[in-house]
C-alpha cells in the first residue's frame, strides 16, 4: 500500500506536506529551526553554505529568511537511500510578500542544490526536492547592499575633508 502525500500538523494546521511515493509506515519529521545566529544547526549550515557557495550570487545577494529540517522516516528512522518528493511549508505571513523563493538545500546524502520555489496562493512555499535534509530559504537581497553602502559612506567623508581642507586653505590666503 501507498501514501501519496505525508502531512506535519500542529493544532489542526498542516505545517508541512511532502508528495510522493510512500510506505504505510512512513512518517514526517519536520522542524522549523529559523535563521538566529543562536541556533547551532543553522549557524552549522549558514557555514557550510557560505563555503560551498563562496563568492556566488546565493550567498552575495540573497538574505536568508527561514529554514527546516525535513526527512521522511522509515518506521522512525531515516533510510538510507534518498526519499524524493515535492515539499510544501507553511511560510511565515511577514515572509509571503517577496518577489522570488529559491532554496538551499542540504540534502542527507551529503549532496547540495539550489532549488527554485514557488509560493502558493494559500502561504505554502512549494519546491520539488531530490533528497530530504535541511532547507534554507533565500530571497533576494532588498535595498542598497552593504557594499554600495559603504562605498557611499567612504565618498562622503573625502567630500567632507576636502570641504574642511580648502576652507582651511582659503582662509589663509585672504
Amino acid at each position: 500500500m501507498v501514501v501519496p502525500e505525508l502531512t506535519f500538523k500542529s493544532k489542526n494546521v498542516v505545517l508541512a506536506s511532502v508528495s510522493g511515493d510512500y510506505g504505510v509506515s512512513s512518517s514526517l519529521y519536520f522542524e522549523n529551526v529559523g535563521v538566529s545566529a543562536s541556533s547551532d544547526t543553522f549557524a552549522s549550515a549558514k557555514e557550510k553554505i557560505n563555503f560551498l557557495y563562496s563568492g556566488k550570487d546565493i550567498v552575495t545577494k540573497y538574505d536568508m529568511i527561514s529554514s527546516y529540517l525535513i526527512n521522511v522516516l522509515e518506521s522512525g528512522e531515516k533510510p538510507y537511500s534518498a526519499v524524493s518528493g515535492f515539499v510544501r511549508v507553511s511560510l511565515d505571513k511577514s515572509l509571503r510578500n517577496k518577489r522570488e523563493y529559491k532554496v538551499i538545500a542540504l540534502y542527507n546524502n551529503g549532496d547540495t542544490d539550489i532549488l527554485n520555489a514557488t509560493l502558493t496562493s494559500s502561504g505554502y512555499l512549494a519546491f520539488s526536492a531530490a533528497d530530504m535534509g535541511y532547507f534554507v530559504v533565500a530571497v533576494p537581497t532588498e535595498g542598497i547592499s552593504a557594499y554600495t553602502y559603504a562605498i557611499v559612506v567612504v565618498i562622503g567623508v573625502v567630500v567632507i575633508f576636502l570641504v574642511i581642507f580648502f576652507v582651511a586653505l582659503f582662509r589663509r590666503k585672504y
